[in-house]
């Protein structure tokens, strides 16, 4: 397998912008298909994409997530749901870069392009056996799946002292599960294939398991092999940033488009009285402001997390609960940031295939992921803040 240069962030960033033009007019297919197009697919691939949070020393280019957070934030604001699967998917590498070298040896050994799909929801209890697991069952809302050929799944452990369930990540490999056909009919973010599979008796190395635990603490999560900055940021601050920065990029896609569309019917008329209309103008400053609130708390979250790490310091506890909370709170807020917007669209919003519309559908299924629930983030917070620990 060819290795790929390592391009600047700069250079990613351009291959990106050349990108959204396609993505724009792919997306309508995307939500048709059901699934990233293959041409969608092909684009990342050979803009490096999927590498960004892969290990260099198996072919990736081993980049904060922030660097790849960024570009979901753009590409989410041509087309959601090819964002989103980018940005699911392009977590897992990370995940494996945490873990002991042996289970990127497994998966990128022979093909540096394999990608991951996962389900990290408990749904089965896995069963000790001799140098690790079996597991079975069916998980559900497997983002990217068509595109993977290797899963991360979700099981419960007994422990054998205390008897104890544990919450593991299990890495399947090729071949020990299947993709359920058509099992993906739902309200927004339709392209990004988030359809079942199922596993049957399959064989997962104890080295290939990781304890999710307190996901608030969790950092190097099965060896403790942190060889760079890149893998030092917490795991649940992370993933927590790989599903809200496309709320954020969809939010900047909704507000440019109310812009615009307006901007062009006023140009068109010569309207000065819809110019002056006040409810088209109130109803733009308002998203923009929220929308502008979580950019700055973005950018400002992963800066403390980099001059923590830059200090060699650990991240506070209240501090993670604070990213995770404010990753939330974006998510929900940019949700009604953009029904601010999408109600002043006027009646051209509502048809099918009209890109407010899409963005709205989008949007709005976002906070009902279970990461993103502001009451339950909003809980976790305030608990560590009066001394009390969050249980996962």
């Amino acid at each position: 397998m060819q290795l790929l240069e390592r391009p600047s962030i700069e250079e990613l960033y351009r291959r990106v912008e050349a990108l959204l033009p396609a993505l724009r007019e792919r997306a309508a297919e995307c939500t048709a298909l059901g699934r990233l197009p293959d041409a969608t697919a092909r684009d990342f691939e050979a803009a490096g994409l999927f590498r960004i949070l892969q290990p260099a020393s198996h072919g990736g280019f081993e980049y904060s997530p922030k660097v790849l957070w960024d570009i979901v934030v753009r590409l989410a604001s041509a087309c959601p749901s090819s964002a989103w699967t980018l940005s699911v998917v392009g977590i897992h590498n990370w995940e494996v870069g945490l873990m002991s070298p042996r289970v990127a040896d497994d998966i990128w050994g022979d093909d540096q392009t394999v990608r991951i799909s996962s389900s990290y929801e408990p749904v089965t209890k896995a069963i000790a056996v001799d140098g690790g697991y079996r597991v079975s069952g069916r998980w559900r809302f497997s983002s990217g799946c068509d595109l993977a050929t290797w899963a991360v799944v979700g099981a419960m452990v007994e422990n054998p002292v205390s008897g104890e369930l544990q919450h593991y990540a299990m890495f399947v490999e090729p071949g020990a599960y299947h993709v359920v056909p058509d099992s993906w009919h739902v309200l927004g973010m339709r392209g990004t294939g988030s359809k079942d599979f199922i596993v049957e008796n399959a064989f997962v190395p104890e080295y290939r398991a990781h304890p999710m635990g307190d996901q608030y603490v969790l950092d190097g999560i099965a060896s403790g092999r942190i060889h760079s900055d890149a893998y030092k940021y917490p795991f649940r601050a992370t993933v927590s940033y790989c599903l809200s920065s496309v709320a954020l990029g969809i939010a900047d896609g909704a507000l440019e488009d109310f812009r615009s569309t307006w901007a062009a019917r006023i140009a068109a008329k010569g309207d000065e009285e819809l110019r002056r209309n006040s409810r088209i103008k109130q109803r733009y400053a308002e998203a923009f402001a929220s929308i502008d609130a979580a950019h700055l708390r973005f950018d400002r979250d992963w800066a403390e997390m980099d001059a923590y790490i830059a200090r060699g310091e650990t991240i506070p506890m209240l501090r993670r609960a604070a990213y995770i909370w404010n990753s939330s709170y974006n998510a929900n807020s940019l949700a009604e940031a953009v029904t601010t917007l999408f109600r002043g669209s006027g009646a051209r919003a509502i048809h099918d295939g009209d890109s407010m519309q899409g963005f709205m559908r989008d949007i709005f299924v976002l906070p009902n992921h279970t990461l993103l629930k502001e009451d339950q983030r909003g809980d976790d917070l305030g608990l560590i803040a009066f001394g009390g620990t969050v249980a996962l």
